[in-house]
This record gives structure tokens, C-alpha cells and sequence, in this order.
């Protein structure tokens, strides 16, 4: 194993040069040694500190007025879950563990045939209409969300991108990520975010099925870390713009769009059968 000595003005910490500069959950994972990572440990701050120069870097402001909240719902009435491990033909969505990415993108392949996954699609976006756009669209009254969620499955030895922000993947700076548990989510599979824009104020979003995580993601920074808990977590994300800022997101048919009719979110056009390939596997084609 080559380790790298990490320098900072107060702390020298060791890590895998090759994994520090690929996988930054890994390097998290090899130092840290636990499924509960204290975000606020220095010496692991130290080790971050790379990739969160990267990060901030990348990041074009911190200028944004929302802070993250928890979204609670009603897991019976919208059966999230329920109808994505039916398109998926599974028994259980925790249980599922997939070995590589190949594997993982075999167990979504269901997805790509609209007629199997339209159900889990519909339950999708009355979901949206009825819990996401009512708590943050505000005083909008028309907004653009994900036409096709990104369904997560981080699954035992996943590595994922290291701190980011999605403004510095061509999302608009303003956009609001909602993150649904399917399945519980603690320690090394949960999503870390912080709370808004600039703070770094680490939090593991851990819950179950029936909470969501609302932040402003497109300028707040968000990772997860190597999953060593041996449990798969699943969760969907969706992609809220309520302002009239744009991006290259919003061609193709990444967004749909919904106008707030009375009290109630109405989409625009009633066609739900399109998923873009930019939501992830197993759209991406790779």
C-alpha cells in the first residue's frame, strides 16, 4: 500500500495516494474505520481538505436563502417504495447488494421499458405535486422538477463523487435537491450535506422511509463516503427549480413542469413516460 503524507498547518494524516486523488469515500473509509464518521474530527477535516478546496473552487457562489429541512410523508399513501420494488421484481429493496456497477445497472435495467416502470413513475410525480412543491415552490407558481427521479441504490463498498455542488455541473444555482429514503439510511450510507451554502457543517441524513431531505444542492455541498454499514441504502432524488433561471438541464426532457392551480400542483401536458439520460443508470447507456 503507498500512503501519502497530508500536511496541514496543524495535523500530518495518512492516506492511499491512489485512492486520495480517485476516491475520496475510500480515503474516508480507510482513515476513519467506522460505519459513524465524525465529520467535525480534525485530523479527518485535514484529509478533506483537498477535495474541499476542489469543491469550492467549482463553486460559482454561496449567495442562496434556503436552508435544509426534513420532509416527512405518508409512505402508505404514496407507496414510493412499494412500486419501485415492484418494477424492479424484488422482494426487498434493503436486501438487494450489488457487487459493481454492471451489476447494479442489470438490477435498474427494468426501468428502460416504460411500460414497467410508469407505475413507479406516476407515484413518483404525485409525490412531487403533493409533498415537494407544496413546502418549497413558496410563493411560485410554476416550477420545473425531475420528469424521472435519480434512484440511489448505495450499495455495501460504493464509492460515489467526493464534495461537489451541482452549479458546478452545469445545474442552475438556485435548484433545490430532495433526497426520499426508500430504505433506512445511517452512518457510511447516508447521504453528508451541509445545511446551506459555505457552512460545512457535516450531516449524515439518516431516517427511514417517509422522510426526505430538501437542501439547496445546486450550491450546497454534498458527498457520501465509502458504504461499510453492509446494508444497501435507496433513495430517489428530484430536482426543483422555482425561479426562471436556466441551464442546460432544461433541454431535452430532463424537467417537467407543474403550475399551481387553486391549492393544488397540476403538470403541464400529461405525458410521464420520459426519462432523461442524464438522471443516471440505467438511462446513461454507458
Amino acid at each position: 500500500m503507498r500512503l501519502e503524507l497530508v500536511e496541514t498547518q496543524r495535523y500530518a494524516v495518512l492516506s492511499q495516494r491512489a485512492t486520495r486523488q480517485r476516491w475520496f469515500g475510500r480515503s474516508v473509509a480507510l482513515f476513519t474505520k467506522t460505519t459513524r464518521v465524525d465529520y467535525g474530527d480534525a485530523a479527518l477535516r485535514a484529509l478533506m481538505e483537498p477535495h474541499l478546496r476542489k469543491m469550492r473552487a467549482a463553486r460559482p457562489t454561496t449567495d442562496s436563502s434556503m436552508t435544509a429541512r426534513i420532509l416527512r410523508y405518508d409512505a402508505d399513501r404514496y407507496k414510493l417504495a412499494e412500486s419501485l420494488r415492484n418494477a424492479l421484481s424484488v422482494g426487498s429493496l434493503e436486501a438487494c447488494a450489488c457487487a459493481d456497477a454492471h451489476a447494479k445497472r442489470a438490477l435498474l435495467a427494468p426501468l428502460l421499458d416504460v411500460t414497467t416502470r410508469r407505475p413507479f413513475q406516476q407515484a413518483y410525480d404525485v409525490w412531487v405535486r403533493g409533498v415537494v412543491l407544496p413546502a418549497l415552490a413558496g410563493d411560485a407558481t410554476r416550477v420545473r422538477y425531475q420528469q424521472f427521479p435519480c434512484v440511489r441504490a448505495q450499495c455495501p463498498g460504493d464509492m460515489t463523487l467526493g464534495p461537489h455542488c451541482d452549479a458546478a455541473y452545469g445545474h442552475a444555482p438556485s435548484t433545490a435537491i430532495v433526497s426520499c429514503l426508500l430504505t433506512p439510511a445511517y452512518g457510511t450510507n447516508a447521504l453528508i450535506y451541509e445545511s446551506s451554502p459555505g457552512r460545512e457543517d457535516w450531516q449524515a441524513f439518516e431516517g427511514a422511509e417517509g422522510e426526505a431531505l430538501a437542501f439547496p444542492g445546486g450550491l450546497a455541498a454534498h458527498f457520501t463516503s465509502e458504504n461499510t454499514t453492509g446494508r444497501t441504502r435507496w433513495s430517489i432524488d428530484t430536482r426543483v427549480v422555482a425561479d426562471n433561471t436556466t441551464s442546460a438541464y432544461d433541454e431535452g426532457c430532463y424537467f417537467a413542469v407543474a403550475e399551481r392551480v387553486g391549492g393544488a400542483w397540476r403538470r403541464v401536458g400529461e405525458e410521464i413516460d420520459a426519462a432523461d439520460p442524464r438522471v443516471g443508470i440505467p438511462f446513461d447507456r454507458k
